[in-house]
């Protein structure tokens, strides 16, 4: 099975060429961003002016606003954009990605993954996907039909990698 994955960049040009890859990719461009790894997101992205909101819904949403992951819609002219990439590349605080589905559909399929079953306890736990040292680890180890159920209408996701370098995962066709 191929991977599909590309690793590009590498150590003190890693943030530039991560920013320059981020704003070559088709619109839409979506991040997902961890406010419990970084409590600036939060204040960044009501700041920012730009679309978003948490994954969480109902009173969990509220609860765990100030931890949350959300959901934010970057355009290719964003200052965000380039905030989120020069403050948080190679700190783990998310994921890019395009989609071809609106934001409350890229949402609502994202939705999806937060919680998983352990398969020995049956338990519910919730699966951290959009933190980008669990998704490099976890997407290649995904069968074609794991991936593309996971990937579904998400054309392009990119995280950091280990030494800063762009990981570049596609939906399989």
């Amino acid at each position: 099975m191929s991977r599909e994955l590309r690793s590009e960049g590498e150590g003190a040009t890693g943030v530039e060429h991560a920013l320059k890859m981020m704003r070559a990719e088709a619109e839409p461009l979506f991040a997902v961003l961890d406010a419990a790894r970084e409590r600036r997101v939060l204040k960044l992205l009501q700041g920012a002016g730009e679309q978003y909101e948490s994954l969480y819904e109902g009173p969990e949403s509220k609860e765990l606003a100030e931890v949350a992951p959300y959901l934010v819609r970057l355009p290719g002219d964003s200052e965000l954009l380039a905030q989120l990439v020069h403050r948080g590349w190679g700190k783990s605080w998310g994921l890019f990605l395009t989609s071809r589905l609106p934001f409350k559909e890229t949402r609502r399929h994202l939705r999806k993954f937060l919680m998983v079953q352990d398969a020995t306890t049956k338990r519910q736990l919730y699966f951290r996907f959009y933190d980008p040292r669990v998704l490099r680890m976890f997407l290649p180890t995904c069968s074609v039909e794991q991936r593309t159920e996971f990937l579904g209408a998400l054309e392009t996701v990119l995280v950091e990698g280990e030494k800063g370098e762009v990981l570049r995962f596609k939906a399989p066709r």
